[in-house]
């Protein structure tokens, strides 16, 4: 029994290093996500602006004092919206990761636990 206790020993340390790099991991993903989930809100509240902007069928508009045609306002919109798109479906697939790694931890945390638990 003493040889079983033994042994145990690396692999409680073994296991609290891979909790301690999962739990920075997934700290740093989540951080990943909360920043473009903001450039996610920012980048719709322009797109909805261009919109109703477009919506007042005027022959041009202004931003930033540089005039625009409709057409090339309509096409902004386009490729941002395009592009909002696609970054939305990056943060749909790291939330599905965080979510995985979530269980993951947990998963090792428990294992950890049982093995306190066998030594003690």
């Amino acid at each position: 029994c003493h040889d079983m206790i033994a042994q145990i020993d690396p692999e409680i340390a073994s296991n609290l290093q891979t909790i301690a790099r999962e739990e920075v991991e997934l700290e740093r993903l989540q951080r990943e996500i909360k920043n473009k989930k903001e450039k996610l809100a920012t980048a719709k509240n322009q797109i909805m602006r261009l919109r109703d902007d477009l919506s007042e069928n005027r022959t041009h508009y202004v931003y930033a004092t540089r005039k625009y045609t409709a057409d090339q306002v309509r096409d902004d919109l386009t490729t941002r919206f395009e592009h909002f798109k696609a970054q939305e479906t990056n943060v749909d697939q790291l939330d599905k990761i965080v979510i995985a790694r979530e269980q993951k931890l947990a998963a090792a945390r428990n294992h950890l636990d049982q093995m306190l638990d066998a030594k003690r």
